[in-house]
């Protein structure tokens, strides 16, 4: 199966996603030419990537499920965070992926996001070969493009939300795009495993 490690968004940030998605469609969809496959993602599925964890098995995802239950903090200072800047990877002026940063507790976050990759390596999947940057995908493209553009239009959002459950999901690759299940939950705010 395909799984990731994810910090979940609240509702206030989904709403977020879906009016930065909405300001950006425009402008991109206008700037695109024509044989360009644009896919935005779905404000509901949207999602903070700690580690994605590619195919692995029911055991190592047992192992990983277990493994982060001892290793996660027993309670972690809240994290609150806004959308800052927009940007794309590997770079505006040819952007594959779309995104928006996050501000805000980023530190705990790279804390985090080093135990769900400490986590994956003891499960036997290799290093990641990306560095962990905090952002949220909002648009897949092919072929790249330049959104310059467009993503210097993007200001980054004034409120403040609260993230506190991550998430091991499963992902399920389907025509209408990915499908994704929760094969379990973590409450950072607690430091337990929520049930």
């Amino acid at each position: 199966m395909r799984a990731f490690v994810a910090l979940e968004l609240p509702q206030e940030a989904i709403g977020q996603i879906g009016r930065i998605i909405a300001v950006l469609k425009g402008p991109v969809n206008a700037t695109a030419p024509a044989r360009t496959k644009i896919r935005w993602v779905r404000p509901g599925q949207a999602h903070l990537t700690l580690r994605f964890l590619g195919e692995v098995t029911d055991g190592q995802v047992e192992s990983i499920i277990d493994d982060l239950r001892r290793s996660l903090p027993s309670a972690h200072q809240p994290l609150n965070f806004k959308f800052g800047q927009g940007g794309a990877f590997p770079s505006p002026s040819r952007a594959r992926v779309l995104w928006v940063a996050l501000d805000g507790s980023t530190g705990q976050l790279i804390e985090i996001a080093g135990i769900a990759e400490t986590v994956a390596q003891r499960s036997g999947l290799a290093p990641s070969k990306r560095q962990f940057r905090p952002h949220v995908t909002l648009a897949r493209i092919q072929p790249p493009m330049n959104l310059s553009g467009p993503l210097a239009s993007l200001r980054g959002d004034r409120d403040i939300w609260p993230a506190r459950v991550l998430s091991v999901i499963r992902s399920d690759l389907t025509p209408a795009g990915p499908e994704y299940t929760g094969l379990a939950q973590f409450d950072l705010a607690a430091g337990r495993m929520i049930e």
